[in-house]
């Protein structure tokens, strides 16, 4: 199992939600405006896939391969699209220096600048082909958000996981090594922690292996202080502070005000330094 993966959907996202609002006054022709309107469609199309191939690119080698076919066409279309937000920087300052009764030296005329349109339209239809292809590549994966949902649905309704570590555990000793190699690893230079995902769909053993980890002798012996939380849907940050106080404390936290408990964790753990 890869404990790392591709994780390209918040990118995508921050793309789909700009442009209504970020393009629309960017192009100087109809043709242009229907082609980023294609161009969002596409990426609209192909959000709906990524949070489920994110998911299972783990233990896929097939979506993996889709996903790392997908990330550089999303880079393509982002640059596109900075093409365009360069043009409407050109397009303001030439506004600006008309109003002011000269025109500005190091941009050219507006004239000038629709075949720079007609040129980048070429591209911008080009890109947006290839995202409907890939799209397309994905469906046939049998990709589909309805599956994230039903996911998280079952991940609601599960119990809360506790740090017990189940007696056997068959075919992860190199992720087990992979990992508490990464725990124990110095950390660069100003980092105050780090953060390493395990993931994939529910079912395929990822609390197993971090009850492994967890409970693993180096890493009891290498940090003063640990701690296991669940963090479920229901995010309770209340809930989330005491169970890591508990962890360190080894007994029950009767704190009833949120601050009470997050002064006492931040003492605990000013302590273990």
């Amino acid at each position: 199992m890869d404990v790392f993966g591709i994780f390209i959907s918040p990118f995508v996202q921050a793309m789909v939600d700009n442009l209504s609002s970020y393009f629309s006054n960017l192009v100087s022709t109809a043709d242009a405006g229907t082609g980023i309107q294609n161009l969002k469609k596409a990426l609209e199309d192909l959000e709906t896939l990524l949070a489920d191939a994110e998911n299972k690119q783990v233990y896929d080698k097939d979506i993996k391969k889709w996903l790392e076919e997908v990330q550089p066409l999303a880079y393509d279309a982002d640059d596109l699209l900075d093409d365009f937000d360069t043009e409407a920087l050109e397009r303001k300052l030439m506004a600006e220096e008309t109003t002011m009764g000269r025109r500005p030296a190091k941009f050219p005329r507006l004239s000038s600048i629709v075949p720079f349109n007609l040129k980048t339209g070429s591209k911008l239809n080009e890109i947006t082909s290839q995202l409907q292809e890939v799209a397309t590549k994905g469906k046939d994966l049998g990709l589909d958000k309805r599956l994230v949902g039903r996911m998280s649905t079952d991940l609601r309704q599960r119990s809360q996981t506790t740090c017990l570590k189940e007696p056997h555990i068959h075919g992860r000793d190199e992720d087990i090594k992979q990992i508490i190699e990464l725990l124990l690893a110095d950390a660069p230079a100003g980092n105050l922690f780090d953060v390493i995902p395990i993931v994939g769909m529910g079912g395929i053993g990822k609390t197993t292996l971090a009850q492994h980890i967890y409970n693993d002798d180096r890493v009891e012996k290498h940090f003063n202080l640990k701690a296991w939380a669940c963090v479920s849907d229901d995010f309770e940050v209340m809930r989330i502070t005491k169970a890591i106080l508990e962890s360190f404390t080894h007994g029950s936290c009767n704190f009833s005000n949120l601050n009470e408990v997050q002064v006492q964790l931040s003492k605990t753990l000013a302590g273990s330094i």
